[in-house]
């Protein structure tokens, strides 16, 4: 049995619902009014809680978890119906791990870039003052006939 895993990305949720025959559903009589759909829920044919459950479209489902501040945890294996719908200051979500791990990621990339583009142009560069240098130091050097004069 896998770790439960926490999301808010809603693709994440429909698509592992969907995958598992389920959809969107509230507790009938939760809501405190026609805009508020009450306890959410997801629904899988054969469940028990049968007529205790009112459909609801993914757009309403998604409206009130937002609103709600919700996190769906649950479970990745292929035959697993275990999710649950908890608050999001109670679980870590994996997509803000990914997204912080993605932007360090990314900062890391683009410190080594910076880092090998600053390479090259010091290597550019140096030829080109290693050239200047030598011209000025030919052009201070007292030539071989005055240092003999003098």
């Amino acid at each position: 049995m896998s770790a439960a895993r926490a999301t808010t990305d809603h693709e994440t949720i429909r698509s592992w619902v969907e995958a598992r025959g389920g959809h969107p559903a509230r507790v009938i009589g939760t809501g405190q009014n026609e805009d508020d759909p009450g306890i959410l829920r997801i629904d899988y044919p054969g469940w028990s809680g049968e007529g205790t459950l009112e459909a609801l479209s993914w757009n309403d489902f998604f409206d009130a978890f937002e609103d709600n501040e919700l996190a769906f945890l649950y479970q990745d294996e292929q035959n697993s119906r275990f999710s649950k719908l908890v608050s999001r200051d109670s679980v870590e979500l994996e997509q803000e791990e990914e997204r912080e791990q993605d932007g360090q990621e990314q900062q890391l990339a683009d410190y080594e870039q910076e880092l090998a583009l600053g390479a090259e142009e010091d290597l550019e560069g140096d030829e080109d003052e290693d050239y200047d240098d030598d011209e000025e130091d030919r052009d201070e050097r007292p030539h071989a006939g005055a240092r003999g004069r003098a």
